[in-house]
């Protein structure tokens, strides 16, 4: 892990508020915890934001890869699965735009499927360097506050692994929303609290850059209470959304939720545990066999 000088804090669930919660895991930092009231895991308590962006900027870019490696075809993969998604409602005037677009693979593909116009928003300077000299793309150094869209409106705008990131991910919904047009559309897609990477224990897949960790059902609750109006979605070992801005839907935040998903989740992790030590095993066996 990138050496720094970690500060915490304290934070209620992010999504009902409610501040009864149980750890995921026994251990301090991180220290990942579940809502009793809706299901919502998040970090409690969580790096401060100045922590967090001391790790960015001392190393985490580092090992996120290039448009030429191994990420090029999930790029590519996540490209396509936006573009079918927007095949009806983006037009060759139309703006898209990308928070945390990296190396830019997703927005370029986008971006050449409907010819029309693109901009990305990026906090590495290495990663807009690249993105602006392998696909030509209109950028803007920094994060989801500095979006300035200069009076245009977004027809699209896209957050492919990047929700998870945010210490308030209801008030990064609301940025986007306000840089979208009245009939604009946004595509989220994060990773599946209920389906953690197969090949990892749980205490190595739940990251200290990421705030949170959404089901279907709660990242669907979080977009409807922030004014979108979800169309399509998809769960396997990541959540997508694909949803539609309600211009004049009111905004709520709290009370109880209308649905409680901690214990899925709790028996969902329970499983992947359980099932994690034969798969390494297994592995191991393999490796051992073939002189590994």
């Amino acid at each position: 892990m990138v050496n720094v000088l970690w500060e915490w804090e304290e934070t209620p669930c992010l999504l009902c508020g409610s501040t009864a919660a149980r750890p995921l895991l026994w251990r301090q930092r991180p220290r990942h915890v579940v809502c009793r009231e809706c299901g919502l895991v998040y970090q409690n308590p969580r790096p401060t934001v100045a922590s967090i962006q001391a790790y960015y900027e001392r190393g985490y870019w580092e090992d996120r890869g290039s448009a030429d490696d191994a990420r090029h075809d999930v790029s590519q993969q996540r490209g396509a699965a936006i573009a079918a998604l927007a095949r009806n409602v983006i037009g060759k005037d139309d703006l898209i735009v990308e928070v945390g677009c990296g190396h830019g693979k997703i927005l370029a593909y986008v971006r050449d499927q409907f010819a029309c116009q693109a901009l990305g928003v990026e906090p590495s300077l290495a990663q807009c360097a690249a993105a602006r000299e392998r696909f030509g793309l209109e950028l803007i150094q920094g994060g989801l506050d500095d979006l300035d869209l200069g009076g245009r409106k977004a027809k699209l705008l896209i957050l492919s692994h990047v929700l998870e990131h945010f210490h308030e991910p209801r008030a990064a919904l609301a940025r986007c929303r306000a840089a979208l047009a009245d009939d604009g559309w946004i595509f989220v897609e994060v990773p599946s609290i209920l389906c953690p990477h197969p090949a990892k224990r749980l205490s190595t897949w739940l990251s200290i850059e990421h705030m949170v960790y959404f089901s279907l059902t709660t990242l669907s609750q979080m977009l409807a209470e922030t004014g979108f109006r979800v169309t399509a979605t998809e769960s396997s070992t990541f959540v997508r959304a694909f949803a539609q801005n309600t211009a004049g839907l009111p905004q709520t935040h709290g009370g109880s939720p209308a649905f409680n998903e901690y214990w899925p989740v709790r028996r969902a992790l329970l499983r992947h545990e359980i099932h994690y030590w034969p798969r390494y095993a297994a592995q191991r066996a393999v490796a051992m066999l073939s002189g590994k």
